[in-house]
């Protein structure tokens, strides 16, 4: 008969220490991070990954393209002002886009030194090539993608990070478009 594992012992220490290893990287509190600006968004389930990129990143200008609810570039703005970054954050709408009032309201409350918002991406785009973190809120499509390749990526730092949310891969323009900033 074989002996079973008594439940009451801990498991092997080969294995407890592998596994202690393999999850300690990633156990940060940035990912256990709550934000405060709750809006109804695809990107909610992301906003932890993108306040941790801010952690680590340390950006001192960042961009968000093609705002929809706020939630990603308010999870900017919290990181920013928690970690002390000195950042500065431009929120950019989506063409024809009208912000809420709660979003404006948010950023002139919460975030008045470090936010600034506007909707004509022509009077925003800055001169120096120093973003560190340009994240593209909602609906990447054909002309965002050139006006990414155009005028924002080449505006990135050294260090600089983009993120796409709001991808559908179930839309058949998704392929060549991603294809573009590959």
């Amino acid at each position: 008969m074989t002996d079973a594992p008594d439940p009451g012992k801990g498991q092997d220490p080969d294995i407890e220490l592998a596994l202690a290893r393999l999850f300690s990287p990633i156990i940060h509190p940035e990912l256990l991070w709550a934000p405060t600006f709750q809006e109804r968004a695809p990107e909610l389930d992301h906003l932890p990954f993108l306040y941790w990129i801010v952690a680590v990143l340390r950006p001192r200008r960042t961009v968000t393209l093609n705002i929809g609810a706020g939630a990603a570039h308010f999870a900017i703005c919290q990181s920013a002002s928690e970690y002390l970054t000195g950042a500065q954050c431009l929120g950019v709408a989506a063409q024809g886009t009208d912000l809420s009032d709660a979003f404006e309201h948010h950023s002139e409350r919460v975030y008045p030194d470090l936010s600034s918002i506007n909707g004509d991406v022509l009077h925003v785009i800055p001169d120096a090539h120093d973003i560190d973190l340009i994240v593209v809120e909602t609906g990447l499509r054909q002309t965002l993608v050139a006006d990414l390749i155009e005028t924002w990526v080449p505006l990135l730092s050294d260090q600089g990070v983009l993120l796409l949310f709001g991808v559908d891969e179930t839309d058949p323009e998704c392929d060549p478009v991603l294809q573009q900033l590959i």
